[in-house]
């Protein structure tokens, strides 16, 4: 139950020092400010080793103000309402959720809690803090950037449009292997110089061995009108009894 305290089944290692201003992910995740709501569906796909696919599907709520509504339906049923104040967040078929103050929760989940779904700003967002290395342009990607945090090596890399196209990240300054990269394909314009790649490929080294998911976003709609009631927890977790311990989950 543990896996019920990530929105995205992704946890980022974010670094809270504050960047300075102007570089190349701040301007890549700058126009999505204008994004008040969002509603959209997700698709994880990733192949077993065994065989076969692995597939996650979500439907998402987002409106600033820290609320969300995440209902996954496959390949578990589970359930995160976040009202502004409260975080809940529960497994069908179990007796107890996870509740927590958002005050209270960890930074992972804060950045999760308040990335627009679908954008660049979750996958960018633990540059921050991280120096800026201006990166030569390639045929293919006018604009790039690297950021070194010690541990890893990360170029990011943008298209004419200045749209996120690519990240690469590396095991070290002189990027001598290649650990993962994600590419940022079938942009779709929602509202005026707000681009979303609808589809996102991430490869990833895990255990030795290559892993690729295919994260794909369709039904998206940008500020329009989401019920009010998809933000009630009430509304979603009758006869549910919440814990604020997440090793309660266990028991």
């Amino acid at each position: 139950m543990k896996r019920c305290l990530l929105l995205w089944g992704v946890a980022l290692v974010v670094v809270c020092t504050e960047a300075g201003a102007g570089t190349l992910w701040q301007r890549a995740i700058a126009p999505y400010a204008a994004v008040s709501n969002l509603s959209c569906e997700v698709r994880r796909d990733a192949p077993l080793p065994s065989g076969g696919t692995a597939r996650m599907l979500s439907r998402v709520d987002f409106a600033r103000g820290d609320r969300m509504h995440v209902e996954t339906v496959a390949p578990l049923a589970r359930r995160i309402v976040c009202d502004g104040t409260r975080f809940r967040v529960h497994m069908e078929g179990e007796p107890n959720g996870y509740e927590a103050a958002v005050s209270n929760l960890p930074a992972v989940m804060l950045v999760n809690l308040r990335s627009v779904p679908g954008s660049p700003e979750m996958a960018l967002q633990p540059l921050a803090g991280v120096k800026e290395v201006p990166l030569p342009a390639t045929s293919a990607y006018p604009r790039r950037a690297g950021y070194d945090n010690g541990k890893t090596f990360t170029v990011v890399s943008l298209d004419d449009a200045g749209r996120l196209a690519l990240i690469e990240v590396f095991d070290g300054a002189g990027m001598p292997k290649r650990v993962a990269t994600t590419k940022f394909t079938g942009y779709r314009e929602a509202l005026p110089g707000v681009w979303f790649a609808t589809v996102q490929k991430t490869e990833a080294k895990l255990r030795g061995k290559m892993r690729t998911e295919t994260q794909r976003i369709s039904n998206l709609t940008v500020n329009g009108t989401i019920p009010e009631r998809r933000f009630d927890p009430e509304a979603f977790f009758e006869g549910i009894t919440f814990v604020d311990d997440p090793e309660a989950l266990e028991e």
